[in-house]
């Protein structure tokens, strides 16, 4: 009987030991699925980060013409004013 017994103890912790293992690898398996997605969104963050900064470059060279422009105008205008006050 004793044999029994321990054979029925032994079946019962090796039951235990594979539910365990089982819920164990369910998480593993929902922790790289998790781990898959936030990498594939990392990629993506990477992808619109260098989107964004190609787009802020391109705005920095437009400010710049914009600014030369501007000071060329400016420059002009002073000229204009210049020849106004000698005119009058």
């Amino acid at each position: 009987m004793a044999a029994i017994e321990n054979l029925t103890e032994l079946e019962t912790k090796v039951e235990e030991l594979i539910q365990a293992f089982q819920s164990l690898r369910n998480d593993y398996d929902t922790l790289r699925k998790d781990l898959e997605n936030k990498d594939l969104r990392i990629a993506e963050l990477e992808q619109e980060k260098e989107g964004l900064g190609g787009e802020r470059d391109s705005l920095r060279d437009d400010l710049r013409q914009s600014r030369e422009k501007l000071d060329t105008a400016a420059g002009k205008v002073q000229g204009i004013l210049k020849r106004l006050e000698s005119i009058a």
